[in-house]
Formats: C-alpha cells, sequence, structure tokens
C-alpha cells in the first residue's frame, strides 16, 4: 500500500495455517509448519538479525498469547478506525495523529521531556498564556471519553487542562481543570448537564497531584 494512509496489519498463526488481515479483512492464508526456535530479542521497525528496516510510521503494536479470530480482528479494526476521534502523542508538535485532521497549533507553549524522559513529546504550559489551539471543535456529543497525562505544577489556584466552548457555567461547554489536589469537570455538551468543579466528590479531591505524573 503506498496511498499515504494509516492501515491495520494482522498476523495471525493458529498451529496449523498461518493468516494475514489488512484493515479487519482476509487477505491470505496458507498451510505452515512453523516452530519458534530463535532466541533473539524482539526488534520493531529496525534491524535485529532480520533484513531491512521499516520506513514508515508504526503504532498499536500488540502481540497476543494465541490466535485471535476474524471477529475479534474486524472489532479491533472497527475500535480503531470509528471510536478515536483524536490522539495527540506530541511527537514534537501538536498533530492529531488519529488519522482525522484534528491538529493544534501551539501558542506560547514549549515542547519538553515526557513522562519517560524522551524529548519533545509533551508540552510545558505557563498557567497564564499558554495553549494550544484546535482548528475546529471535536466531533463529540452527549457521550465521550478524555484520557491524558498530566505533570501538576499548580501549588496554588485553578488550571485547565482543557476547554471546550464557553468558559461561562451553565454554557454548552466541556473542561477538565486542576488543582493541587482536585479534579474538577464541568460539562453541558448535548443538552448533559454535569458540574463537580467547584463541589468535587470523594474521589476527585485529596488526590496529592503535586509535581508527579498522572493518568
Amino acid at each position: 500500500y503506498v496511498d499515504d494512509k494509516w492501515h491495520q496489519v494482522t498476523a495471525v498463526y493458529n498451529g496449523t495455517n498461518r493468516f494475514i488481515y489488512v484493515d479487519g479483512i482476509l487477505k491470505a492464508t496458507d498451510a505452515v509448519a512453523y516452530s519458534i526456535t530463535n532466541t533473539a530479542t524482539i526488534a520493531l521497525g529496525g534491524y535485529n538479525g532480520c533484513n531491512g528496516g521499516f520506513n514508515g510510521k508504526v503504532d498499536e503494536i500488540k502481540v497476543f498469547d494465541r490466535p485471535i479470530t476474524a471477529g475479534e480482528i474486524q472489532k479491533m479494526y472497527n475500535q480503531s478506525a470509528t471510536d478515536m476521534v483524536a490522539y495527540y502523542p506530541f511527537n514534537g508538535n501538536a498533530n492529531d495523529m488519529s488519522g482525522n485532521d484534528n491538529n493544534g497549533t501551539a501558542y506560547g507553549a514549549s515542547l519538553t521531556t515526557d513522562r519517560f524522559g524522551n524529548l519533545n513529546k509533551a508540552y510545558q504550559f505557563n498557567g497564564i498564556d499558554n495553549f494550544i489551539e484546535l482548528l475546529h471543535p471535536l466531533p463529540v456529543d452527549s457521550v465521550f471519553t478524555i484520557s491524558f497525562w498530566v505533570y501538576n505544577n499548580m501549588d496554588g489556584g485553578t488550571g485547565n487542562i482543557l476547554c471546550d466552548g464557553s468558559s461561562n457555567a451553565g454554557g454548552n461547554d466541556f473542561l477538565i481543570n486542576l488543582t493541587a489536589d482536585r479534579i474538577g469537570i464541568r460539562a453541558d455538551k448535548g443538552g448533559k448537564p454535569l458540574s463537580y468543579e467547584y463541589s468535587s466528590p470523594i474521589g476527585l479531591t485529596n488526590l496529592n497531584m503535586i509535581n508527579k505524573w498522572s493518568n
């Protein structure tokens, strides 16, 4: 495939036959006797006793200890293709890597090390006027999930991690904010109001998130 697009490739061996799926569809299968005798360490995307290295991008590598079914493969493909509307790994920029082109532009925020110490894999914000702006609203309505890692330097006050829409309470908006030990959530998407911003339940308080990574 040379079409400048992402594709899901799945290889399965069930002890008798091997199968190759592309984007959830079976493309090839044959019978083969196969046993693993190589004790070398595994290499991803590069040379480790194999011929040649891959020139391109790789993501979401999964290894199972059993042959998964065609139905499971199709489900994984459908989830990868439709469930995620935005993904920001911050690989030197604020681009959306989900394939949906919900790219962001950084204003003042600077690239920094991530939780593993990798350079230019996270963004540092100053708590005043740094932000990343998306080109257009995310296509989410009354149900959604948002997940992120955060290193919290807030030793006072409240800082927004994500804000969608009006900053006025009761508006058609969504926001997540943090203090040193509390998570605040406000949502009014699709007429479904929810607010824990100023009265967080016990599960969102006394979290002691200051100066460490949290998910």
